[in-house]
């Protein structure tokens, strides 16, 4: 369905595609409902999964060459507060996401450069160019 629904795309998105790809009208609405349904629950599950990842490392960041000792109440108020500053932005602040989206894409494109002159750099030995490129 994914591959209809970026080939053909309507305004209902998976739902109406659910709908289309029923095997009878009567199922249609039924069909439509669970994929909505399914969808927001995908939605909700990865955005909290995720932002308590991010809660799990700031709170082990906050304990270099610190006394901070992160208990599951902490890191619980700190994932509280990420979901409600998302909530926040994504709700009155949208306006500034552009630049959050342009920071993110700087971020990950030099972490991606760094990680990988690392490794280049710190490599015990080398191949040579025509096994690393010529050699399958």
């Amino acid at each position: 369905m994914a591959e209809i629904t970026s080939a053909h795309p309507t305004s209902g998105g998976p739902y109406f595609w659910a709908a289309m790809l029923s095997p009878n009208n009567e199922l249609a609405a039924f069909f439509s409902w669970t994929t909505g349904w399914v969808n927001f629950v995908g939605q909700f599950a990865v955005t909290t999964g995720i932002t308590f990842g991010c809660a799990n490392l700031i709170a082990t960041l906050a304990t270099v060459k610190s006394t901070f000792v992160p208990t599951p109440g902490k890191i619980l108020g700190i994932h509280a507060a990420l979901l409600i500053s998302q909530g926040l932005v994504n709700t009155f602040g949208v306006h500034i996401l552009r630049y959050l989206n342009n920071s993110s894409i700087t971020f990950h494109s030099l972490g991606v450069f760094a990680f990988a002159t690392a490794i280049v750099a710190k490599a015990p030995t080398h191949q040579s160019a025509k096994f690393v490129f010529a050699t399958f």
